[in-house]
């Protein structure tokens, strides 16, 4: 019997003790850390805004995992989908950008109750960027809900920490230098005008066929007003998806004294717009490393687009055959 009342008042003392312990610990956590990164701002803020990126930095890689990429390519409305052999399926989903400034994301786990919105914030200091991630948490219950975010809190300061270190590594390391592919990357205020276009979309395998035939229906109302083009054709990508369609508008610059439409064809007007540029030669499926150049460019200057890039058609393939020659000028449009 003493051994019983001995026993019975040890654990009496630990439950209370216990009890004591979650009165102490807070209902509501703040979890915060930081680190600072010499690199420009923009290749610290393009790093964390394409989840394709994260597996180079973040903790939570783990090779039981099997995820797929849905939605924006990055930035808001980009997602991650996994399935852990342990733990379910989750979703990571970029829910707010402010370039250079702020990302917040949104984390669902199937056997957690509440998503988990984590913030990134970005302050230059110097030639360093200094990078703060958060995640609040609210309404801890007590007792049992104090105990669960203490659990949560120290795993998620070891996670940020961890993470921020590899992504502070990762950058100064490997991402040094920009990589423009031998292109030479031009800030130009490109002069706009007035256009007759047409929207569509198409498959790849189908692109040459569609452009054709749009290009066709523009040349032949041009024709039919007696007008001269007063430029080379050109092509705003709206939406670029390889295995799907993707979404554009051909264009072609002209004098227009009013007005003049035909079935799926308009006139616009395309503003003065600041912008930069690479003059890439080769046939047109050939160009995807100018257009990597122009990315680069864009994130080691920490320039922000604006609006949708286009491309310029300069060399005509009926009046040059050799692909090797054709002239293309490629545009992205920046603040």
């Amino acid at each position: 019997m003493k051994t019983i009342r001995i026993l019975t008042l040890i654990l009496v003392t630990i439950i209370v003790g216990l009890l004591i312990w979650a009165a102490v610990l807070p209902g509501e956590l703040h979890i915060k850390q930081s680190i600072k990164i010499k690199a420009p701002i923009g290749v610290v803020y393009n790093e964390i805004n394409d989840l394709h990126n994260w597996n180079n930095w973040s903790s939570w890689k783990d090779s039981t995992l099997s995820a797929k990429f849905e939605g924006a390519q990055k930035g808001v409305g980009a997602s991650v989908i996994w399935t852990d052999k342990r733990e379910g399926a989750g979703t990571l989903t970029i829910t707010e950008t402010e370039p250079f400034n702020i990302i917040k994301t949104k984390m669902s786990v199937d056997n957690n109750t509440e998503d988990a919105i984590m913030v990134f914030n970005f302050e230059q200091e110097g030639d360093s960027v200094k990078v703060i991630w958060t995640r609040d948490i609210n309404g801890l219950s007590y007792p049992f809900g104090r105990f669960v975010g203490w659990m949560l809190e120290k795993g998620y300061e070891h996670n940020f920490k961890r993470s921020l270190e590899t992504l502070k590594n990762y950058i100064e390391i490997q991402k040094g230098e920009a990589e423009y592919y031998g292109f030479e990357v031009i800030e130009i205020t490109f002069d706009g005008g007035q256009f007759l276009a047409s929207n569509t979309s198409s498959t790849m395998a189908d692109m040459a066929k569609v452009m054709g035939a749009r290009f066709g229906a523009i040349m032949k109302l041009i024709a039919e007003h007696q007008l001269e083009p007063l430029g080379p054709p050109m092509v705003q990508w709206h939406t670029y998806h390889p295995e799907t369609e993707s979404e554009f508008t051909c264009m072609i610059p002209l004098l227009l004294d009013s007005a003049i439409a035909a079935k799926n064809v308009y006139s616009m007007d395309f503003p003065k717009t600041k912008a930069i540029m690479v003059r890439y030669v080769g046939p047109y499926e050939g160009s995807y490393n100018a257009w990597v150049a122009l990315d680069n460019y864009m994130v080691y200057n920490s320039l922000i687009i604006n609006g949708d890039p286009w491309e310029e058609y300069v060399t005509d393939p009926a009046n040059e055959p050799d692909s090797t020659q054709w002239i293309t000028q490629i545009y992205f449009p920046v603040k």
